[in-house]
């Protein structure tokens, strides 16, 4: 039996959910450089003592500033039906190296996270989506 492309889409979408992966889009620079800069500028007002309690400080502030952090399950969901057929082509391929025939070893494989396929699948997700949007970060929770 083959495997439709949503089925496959529907198995990104649990994963994220039960890995709580999120993501974060253009963020990162930013908040890099509200750190970098709060670090920079009490370093040289306050002496090298200052070091580390202005990079704490800068980095609550970026986390503030730039909390953009979105759950992947929700993303997945709001994506057009061509960026979903996307995902489920690019996550087919790992699932056609693993040998995986059917909907039914598709769950088995989501209820089992420490197994190479789940990880397998999870690292192509990632793949796609820094292939895709290049500008993207996926973390967990």
């Amino acid at each position: 039996m083959v495997i439709s492309t949503r089925d496959i889409y529907e198995l990104c979408c649990l994963i994220a959910k039960q890995e709580g992966l999120n993501v974060t889009i253009t963020e990162s620079a930013k908040a890099g450089a509200i750190t970098g800069g709060i670090t920079f500028i009490m370093a040289a007002c306050l002496g090298p003592a200052a070091i580390i309690p202005s990079a704490v400080a800068g980095g609550l502030l970026a986390k503030y500033v730039t909390n953009s952090y979105v759950p992947l399950h929700r993303i997945l969901t709001e994506m057009s039906a061509d960026d979903q057929e996307k995902l489920s082509l690019h996550v087919q391929l790992v699932i056609q190296q693993l040998e995986i025939t059917d909907a039914v070893a598709l769950i088995a494989i989501a209820s089992q996270s420490n197994s190479q396929p789940y990880i397998q699948i999870v690292r192509s997700m990632g793949t796609y989506f820094n292939q895709e949007w290049p500008q993207s970060t996926i973390a967990t929770d």
